[in-house]
Formats: structure tokens, sequence, C-alpha cells
């Protein structure tokens, strides 16, 4: 029976699809070692997300134990990793309020922690006035070199430096 929809296909059922619907032996063991290939592939990918989830997880949660957080306020992350669920998970108390983190591209961004899962309400907002600002406007604004933006809806701004972007954390979090 044929339908309009697209149906929701499992590894499985994607592995199946490498069988010929006939065929000799030899194409058939072929297109059995070729689904293997494909499913050590899958199952690759699968395993490295899982450790890299892990040592990303232990690395911020170091992180955390490790720098002064509840004076600070602020978590300085040295590398590009998803911290979001883990801070949420062991910031309890709320101490965090902005995380520094270097980002693909090389720019240092200070990040507003969220409130709570799928949600987009802060902790703490970046300063209302910083809001849309860019380049120049925003470094001449708040008295620091080197700021490269500030989203209009307050949960990022960035620097070209660390020490920059750190340094806009402080003033978020006397602000």
């Amino acid at each position: 029976v044929m339908t309009s929809e697209v149906p929701i296909m499992t590894i499985c059922d994607v592995i199946k699809t490498y069988v010929p619907a006939s065929g000799n032996e030899t194409e058939i063991e072929n297109a059995f070692f070729e689904a293997v290939e494909f499913a050590k592939k899958i199952l690759y990918k699968v395993t490295k997300k899982y450790v890299d989830s892990y040592e990303n997880y232990r690395m911020v949660k170091h992180q955390i134990e490790t720098q002064n957080i509840k004076e600070s306020r602020i978590l300085v992350l040295e590398k590009t990793v998803p911290w979001k669920d883990t801070v949420l998970e062991l910031d309890q108390n709320e101490d965090i309020l902005y995380v520094v983190y270097q980002d693909v591209t090389g720019l240092w961004c200070t990040q507003t922690v969220q409130k709570e899962a799928n949600s987009f309400a802060a902790r703490k907002d970046l300063p209302k006035t910083w809001g849309g600002l860019n380049n120049d406007d925003l470094s001449n604004h708040i008295g620091i070199d080197n700021c490269t933006f500030c989203h209009p809806a307050l949960f990022i701004c960035g620097n070209k430096t660390k020490e920059g972007a750190i340094e806009m954390a402080k003033i978020a979090v006397k602000n």
C-alpha cells in the first residue's frame, strides 16, 4: 500500500535497505559488509558523542570546583564545550551568573546562565544599556577595549580577548 507519508526509519530499517531484494550470494555478501561498515560508523559516532559528553562534563565540573565561583559569580572555560546542562545540574545554588568561553571563531564570549533548562530567562541579564551595541560603541560605553557586540536580547556579548570578556562579566555582575 502506497501512502504519501514517508515512514520513520530505525537504524535496523536503514541497514535492511542494504540487502538487495534479489541477488546472488556475492551481491548479498557485499551488501552485508557495506551495511556493517555503515553500522560501525554510526556506533563510533554515538560512542564518541557519549565519551566527549562525559569528558566535557568532567572538565566543566572541575572548573566549577576550582574557581572561586561564589565570589566572582563567573565561570571561565578555556575551550568551547556544551556547558549549559552541566552548570544547571551542578550549580543548584545559582552562584554562576555568567560563563566566559572562547567560541569556535576565536572570539571570547560572556553568556548568561539561564534559570532552568529550555528557558530563555537568565539568572541575570547583561546590562540593558549594552543591548545592540557593537565594537567601538560598546567599548566606549563600558570602558573596555576590544568589545565586539552585545546581543539586543542581553544574553551574550563578546570581546576579542579573554581578559576583555572577563572584565565585561565582572561589570555585568556588579551592574
